[in-house]
């Protein structure tokens, strides 16, 4: 949940057509409008076999705080995706969509994993007046 439109230079990158660093426009570049997130993942059990339902539980907390975040706004219709992928030869591919548990902010679904062997995993979720 990085922002990558940070990449302007100090002066927000652009000819002085009227739209610099705090004209209010385009998000006011390098300010405090962009906040960093981390997403934590485990899951139940913490080896997951294959062919038997896994629990998954992702918590989002704002990097400068810590806490989680329990108010999110809809990406997609949906408060989060998780995208799962066998890491070895992409041969498999998963889109879920998780339940929040909103006095906790800890999104879980169930899944079952169609084999061992590594995955990797995408989450896609909007804290609630974020970027």
């Amino acid at each position: 949940m990085q922002d990558n439109h940070r990449a302007h230079a100090k002066s927000g990158g652009h000819e002085k057509t009227g739209h610099g660093m705090d004209d209010g426009k385009h998000g006011a570049h390098g300010r405090t409008m962009v906040k960093n997130y981390n997403i934590n993942l485990q899951s139940d059990p913490a080896t997951p076999e294959a062919g038997k339902p896994t629990k998954l539980a992702l918590v989002v907390t704002e990097q400068s705080i810590g806490d989680p975040i329990t108010e999110f706004d809809a990406v997609h219709d949906k408060l989060m995706h998780l995208f799962i992928v066998n890491r070895n030869d992409l041969s498999y591919f998963a889109h879920l969509h998780l339940q929040l548990d909103n006095s906790s902010g800890i999104f879980t679904v169930t899944h079952t994993f169609p084999e061992s062997g590594e995955y990797k995993a995408w989450a896609d979720a909007k804290p609630k007046g974020g970027a």
